[in-house]
Parts: structure tokens; C-alpha cells; sequence
């Protein structure tokens, strides 16, 4: 018998994101009230993005109690970017070698505290290692404290090479103290385009003095 076409699921039907963030946040939670370590730290990335903090925080803490190593690396490099706390430092240097998260965070924390060489060394070794999240505090590093235009320029390449958006923003910011201002624009313009607020600001900016 042929079907009701008003009762014939529309297969072009646009798919509800509310509807489909509600029924993996639910997945997650049911699995990790069963003890799923993981899902409870991907609730905990869940609930962040969605600007639950305190949610967030309890899943991860509860995955990070029952003995999740990633969920430990994931607190420490939270309460790094909240408190920006040097005791942080045994559990930041604990998670570097597991995540690449962890490792731009202690040589955040490296750098803050002076230590600009053992920064350096840390992160070179994680872009040696195909870590994406090096090159960005590589670049600002070669640029802010080693005065090396030339390797923060290759080290922004090679973070959007690698997918890192505010990358794009950072070359942009230095091929315009170059004077490059065209191939700044489409690097800014790019970074905008992905959500990059302060990049869609300076974009303006130099539009408006254009």
C-alpha cells in the first residue's frame, strides 16, 4: 500500500542541532552514570562548549576521581586557563607527554614564570611530534621573546597548515607590521570567516583606515 506522502519522513527535512546536541548529551550521561569514564569527560567537553561550567567541571572531576588520566591532564589545563596558578605545574608536566592540550599549557606556564628556553624546547618538541596546538604558542614565542620574525612567520604556516584558525590571525597581525596589508587582510578575513572575534575586530580596522 502505497504511503501517505503527509506521513513520508522528508529526508531533505533540516536537522534540529538542539535536537541532536539533546540526544548525545543524554548517550553520554547514561553511559557514564553506568562508570564510562570517557563518556563522562566527553559530557564534561559537552557541557563547556554549552557554557555549563559548573556541569562540566563536576563530569570531569567524577571521570578524573575514578582513576581517567585524561580527565586529571584535562582539570589541570582548565584550572591553568582560569588561574593561571605555577602549582599546576607537576600535573600540566604529568599530562604533556598524552596531550597536546597539556603541553602548550605548561609552556604557557614556562614562559610565564621566565623559563623562555625550557618553553622552546617543550613545545618544538610537540610540533616535532605533529602537535597542531605547538605552533600557535611557538610562533608568539619566537616573535614576543626571540625577536624571530622569520620562524614565528613559518611556525603561524604551519599551524593553518595543521587547521588552527587563530593562526591565520596571528600571521595576520605580523605580515601587517611587515607592511604586507593585502595578504594580512585575507589572512584576517579567513580567521573572521571562522568565528575569530578579535580577528573580524582588527579586520575592520584596517578596513576602515584603508
Amino acid at each position: 500500500m502505497p504511503q501517505d506522502p503527509q506521513n513520508t519522513p522528508d529526508d531533505d527535512a533540516p536537522v534540529d542541532p538542539a535536537h541532536g546536541h539533546a540526544l548525545t548529551e543524554r548517550a553520554f550521561r547514561a553511559a557514564a552514570g553506568r562508570g564510562d569514564q570517557q563518556a563522562a569527560l566527553e559530557l564534561a567537553f559537552l557541557l563547556r562548549e554549552a557554557g555549563r561550567q559548573l556541569e562540566a567541571w563536576h563530569w570531569a572531576q567524577l571521570a578524573a576521581d575514578a582513576g581517567s588520566r585524561p580527565a586529571a591532564t584535562t582539570l589541570a589545563c582548565w584550572r591553568w586557563e582560569e588561574s593561571r596558578d605555577p602549582a599546576l605545574e607537576p600535573q600540566l608536566r604529568a599530562g604533556a607527554e598524552h596531550s597536546e592540550v597539556a603541553r602548550a599549557a605548561l609552556a604557557d606556564l614556562l614562559r610565564s614564570t621566565r623559563r623562555v628556553e625550557e618553553a622552546r624546547t617543550v613545545l618544538e618538541r610537540g610540533a616535532a611530534r605533529g602537535e597542531v596546538a605547538a605552533w600557535l604558542p611557538l610562533g608568539n614565542l619566537y616573535r614576543d621573546e626571540l625577536d624571530d620574525v622569520v620562524a614565528a612567520e613559518a611556525a603561524y604556516r604551519a599551524g593553518i597548515e595543521g587547521g588552527d584558525l587563530h593562526s591565520h590571525h596571528n600571521l595576520g597581525v605580523l605580515l601587517l607590521g611587515a607592511g604586507d596589508v593585502d595578504t594580512a587582510i585575507e589572512h584576517f578575513s579567513i580567521a573572521a570567516a571562522g568565528g575569530d572575534e578579535l580577528a573580524a575586530l582588527v579586520l575592520r580596522e584596517v578596513l576602515e583606515e584603508g
